[in-house]
């Protein structure tokens, strides 16, 4: 297959991910030659503490979670990253990234990216923007662990995912309670609540946002302050109108049942 091919054969997955519809034309025509779909399942591991990552990944219809790897194979969440981000940037022997949501990716390897990145100043800046957006993400969600209670975490992280990745979310809750860095049993009794409150409702493996109104009610102010910050997109571009924002803690957004 030839560039001018390839290109146009990518040309709608490029836009599907914030950073990259944010890149001009001729960075595209640089890139899109080497990147490849790929479709990962949850639980496929992108990089550990043990095997770096390889390739800046580029999510388009999944959520990449990001955790500080423990000893004991678990991991509290300081991170995440749907389309409108990329991860990869940053080599570490400390977190680990993992497909929370599955779906599809676009993939470049990290050592061809960096080499076209010495030549394009563009792609630096993209993974300036991203890395700047994870570390303040990181750091929000430290303090949020520190200060808050479980219900309020709980909320605010139901309305994170649901913001990416629609309002089915595939997720057992001792994933969760990994994540959110509790005890399990302390999040099934806040999730019964929850749902006996009609604000979600849950079987094994699934859970599903039904009053996005009350969450935001419930969550803590994080919530609200993470929303507001700018994607990595818009540090892109700070001078055109805004591309792309999660959903504002403010509106009552309702994807449609099983809309990933």
């Amino acid at each position: 297959m030839g560039a001018q091919s390839h290109i146009a054969l990518l040309d709608g997955a490029f836009k599907a991910n914030r950073v990259l519809g944010a890149l001009s034309d001729d960075a595209v025509a640089q890139l899109a030659p080497h990147m490849m779909k790929r479709s990962f399942e949850k639980g496929t591991p992108l990089w550990s503490e043990a095997q770096p990552s390889g390739a800046i990944t580029f999510p388009l219809s999944s959520l990449v979670s990001i955790t500080w790897a423990d000893l004991l194979g678990g991991g509290v969440e300081v991170g995440f990253a749907g389309n409108d981000s990329a991860v990869g940037f940053s080599a570490d022997d400390v977190t680990r990234g993992t497909v929370h949501v599955p779906g599809t990716f676009l993939q470049v390897r990290a050592e061809r990216f960096w080499s076209l990145a010495a030549e394009i100043a563009e792609l630096r800046l993209m993974a300036e923007c991203c890395r700047e957006a994870m570390l303040t993400q990181a750091r929000a969600l430290a303090a949020c662990n520190a200060l808050h209670d479980v219900q309020a975490r709980l909320c605010r992280w139901l309305l994170q995912v649901s913001d990416r990745a629609g309002v089915e979310i595939t997720s057992t809750q001792e994933e969760i309670a990994q994540l959110l860095g509790v005890r399990r049993t302390t999040l099934t009794l806040i999730a019964h609540r929850l749902q006996q409150d009609q604000v979600i409702r849950y079987r094994r493996g699934l859970i599903v946002v039904r009053d996005r109104a009350r969450l935001r009610e419930l969550a803590c102010g994080c919530y609200r302050e993470m929303a507001e910050q700018r994607p990595p997109a818009e540090r892109m571009v700070p001078t055109v109108t805004r591309l792309w924002s999660p959903p504002k803690p403010d509106r009552d957004v309702r994807p449609p049942l099983g809309s990933r």
